[in-house]
Parts: structure tokens; C-alpha cells; sequence
């Protein structure tokens, strides 16, 4: 699905490896990605 590609786009943008690999299992699993600042 295009949303996950998406999702990894969004998760690329943090910048961060744990964060990419943590997106990564969200991506799979809700197909959504939010930045562990974002999260609060």
C-alpha cells in the first residue's frame, strides 16, 4: 500500500535509525508513522 511507503517517507525524516526500525513495525502493522517527539 502506497501509505507505507508513506509512512517510511515520514519516518526517514526523523533522522534517526531506532526511530526508522520502531516506524518500520508501525508501518506494518498500523500503516502509520509518528516521531517519538510527536508521540508526547
Amino acid at each position: 500500500a502506497p501509505v507505507s511507503l508513506h509512512s517510511l517517507r515520514l519516518c526517514l525524516i526523523g533522522d534517526r535509525y531506532w526511530s526508522y526500525l520502531h516506524c518500520a513495525v508501525l508501518s506494518a502493522t498500523q500503516s502509520t508513522c509518528l516521531h517519538p517527539e510527536t508521540r508526547s
